[in-house]
């Protein structure tokens, strides 16, 4: 009968350490992806800051409207390079893609 009961006392032990060290790693676990969440969302608010306006008005639709621009700029002229190579017009640019 003493067995039995030394059996089941390590038994519980065992289970405690293992909840114990599972805990403490699952623990750390939510710590890293608590923070990586909460630069995620700080990057986002950040955007959503200067796209929404913020505290200075339009001017974050106008920081959006600037960059969308400027893309569609060097698309634009990055095309007309492009357009010029093989012809006697061709820019130093077509050296790269020749």
């Amino acid at each position: 009968m003493f067995g039995i009961d030394l059996v089941v006392i390590f038994i519980a032990c065992g289970c405690c350490v293992f909840l114990l060290l599972f805990g403490s790693v699952l623990s750390f676990g939510f710590e890293i992806i608590s923070f990586v969440i909460n630069i995620i969302g700080g990057i986002f608010d950040l955007i959503g800051g200067i796209v929404g306006g913020g505290p200075g008005g339009c001017c974050g639709c106008l920081v959006l409207l600037v960059a969308v621009l400027g893309c569609g700029l060097l698309a634009f002229s990055l095309s007309e390079m492009l357009s010029t190579c093989n012809t006697p017009d061709a820019v130093n640019f077509c050296r790269i893609f020749s």
